[in-house]
């Protein structure tokens, strides 16, 4: 299963963190201002990624993950 994440890394930390993990662009400002970020979300939403401003680069990155199987639930 491939999913993917965006993955803001700050140039300076950012309460004692340089890198966030997010599942939409709109999480990322539920977190952070957009002068934290360095730009507003329409931007993002008209950028390709990587995107960096002058406050952090945001990228997009998949997630892989094995299959679960659960033998309880197997016929």
């Amino acid at each position: 299963m491939d999913v993917k994440i965006i993955k803001v890394q700050f140039h300076v930390p950012v309460d004692g963190r340089q890198e966030y993990y997010f599942t939409s662009f709109a999480a990322i400002y539920e977190r952070f201002t957009a002068q934290q970020i360095g730009c507003a979300l329409c931007t993002l939403w008209a950028s390709t990624l990587p995107k960096a401003t002058t406050q952090c680069v945001i990228s997009r990155h998949s997630v892989f993950s094995k299959p679960q199987s659960n033998p309880k639930n197997s016929p």
